[in-house]
């Protein structure tokens, strides 16, 4: 079915409920997901981020802190954009369009 975007929420573990084999299959059909990960503290994002990228996805954002100190400490774990529950870090003009990130 095409679409420019889909919104996926795999549940509060990324090993249950067939979730890789979802990721898998899902990595097939679209080669180059852009991939927006929700985690509440940096450690949780670092280690679903290497997970994903086991898998071969990329995350191209992180979210799901909910204080500045969290959002930086997981952007400078991670190596990667973070925004924080309350919309602070990566300015959101610096951040790709949803039509790229859909892409």
């Amino acid at each position: 079915m095409p679409a420019d975007a889909v919104l996926i929420e795999c549940g509060g573990d990324m090993l249950g409920a067939n979730v890789p084999v979802f990721l898998k299959r899902l990595k097939r059909r679209r080669s180059h997901a852009k991939v927006i990960l929700a985690a509440a503290d940096e450690l949780r994002a670092l280690g679903a981020t290497r997970m994903l990228k086991e898998m071969g996805l990329t995350t191209s954002l992180i979210t799901g802190s909910d204080t500045e100190a969290l959002r930086q400490r997981t952007e400078t774990l991670c190596r990667i954009p973070a925004l924080n529950m309350a919309g602070r870090g990566v300015p959101l003009k610096e951040l790709p369009a949803i039509s790229r990130l859909a892409a």
